[in-house]
């Protein structure tokens, strides 16, 4: 597609030097070699494909990416949706609303559902491209030992009181009977997981998970399972720095309650303060989570379906 003196094109294998250029040139995150292949070439749903800005010189000038991924319905219908990612424009090509050219070429030729995750830049940009707000990741809290925040020794009695104050907060929430479930830590995932809210989601499948958790060369991450009776029946894969826990994947078959109630035991033992989970399409105010303020808006192109999404589904690390 020509437009004055830019190219719009898909870019294949042989572009892919270019493109690791470009992201050299500009400083931006995926000019680490391993880190940009891990993400573009390794998914096990498939290779990213790549749509590219070049002007006449043939110098890569701006490109978004898009990852697959394999949504299923409540009625376990399997569809394909590509996730966009990466969006940039260098500064000497800005303000030619190449970016909205660009979109719409890639969605045409995909010819699928889309979505990304967006911070206020990029949604102003994707809204002018035609696509749309689908929903609001909120962020939720729930205090574990909120005392830990007081590092003062004069107020250590205060912090004491506080911690007290949150496990009591804990057990009335969470503390309602249920199965005991174990936990433990993992090194890889060898199970693949189904979310059963309703709602429409993204395969958790054991090699997308070790993809996405395990393998990933830029974030190291906690990873959990929950066992009842010898049965795996879900996980937890969080970030833990300064005494906060951010859950990035919560899914369990059964026992939701009892499995939550498990981790957080976990935290408190290991003297976080709270936890932090971003999410859509899970109901955490029935265990006691405290709603905070919305974390970004998730926008789309051509989907319907209600989705449950974490932090999993973003390329956010």
């Amino acid at each position: 597609m020509k437009l004055n003196k830019y190219t719009i094109s898909e870019a294949s294998e042989g572009d892919l030097g270019d493109i690791e250029k470009f992201f050299r040139d500009n400083d931006l995150s995926l000019k680490d070699t391993k880190l940009f292949r891990w993400k573009y070439l390794d998914n096990p749903f498939g290779k990213a494909r790549i749509f590219t800005i070049r002007n006449d010189n043939l110098e890569i000038k701006g490109m978004v990416a898009y990852l697959p991924r394999i949504c299923v319905k409540p009625n376990s219908e399997r569809f394909l949706i590509m996730q966009a990612v990466d969006v940039f424009i260098a500064p000497e090509a800005r303000g030619q609303s190449l970016y909205n050219k660009l979109s719409r070429y890639a969605v045409d030729r995909l010819k699928v559902p889309t979505y990304g995750f967006a911070n206020k830049i990029t949604e102003r940009i994707a809204l002018r491209a035609g696509r749309k707000i689908l929903c609001s990741m909120t962020s939720w809290y729930f205090p574990i030992n909120i005392g830990q925040i007081l590092h003062s020794s004069k107020l250590k009695f205060v912090g004491a009181l506080i911690n007290f104050i949150s496990k009591m907060y804990g057990y009335f929430w969470l503390y309602r009977g249920g199965k005991q479930i174990e936990i433990r830590k993992i090194s890889k995932f060898r199970n693949d997981f189904r979310v059963k809210r309703g709602y429409s989601y993204f395969e958790r499948t054991a090699d997308f998970l070790n993809w996405r958790f395990i393998d990933n060369p830029r974030q190291k991450y906690d990873c959990y399972e929950f066992l009842c009776q010898g049965e795996i029946i879900g996980y937890c894969v969080c970030k833990i720095k300064d005494a906060i826990a951010e859950i990035y994947d919560f899914i369990t078959s059964k026992y939701e309650r009892a499995c939550l109630r498990t981790i957080i035991e976990r935290f408190r033992k290991e003297k976080i303060g709270y936890i932090v989970f971003k999410c859509v399409g899970m109901n955490l105010i029935r265990y006691g989570f405290i709603k905070g303020r919305v974390y970004t808006n998730i926008t789309s192109h051509n989907i319907s379906t209600k989705l449950y999404f974490t932090l999993c589904d973003s390329d956010w690390d």
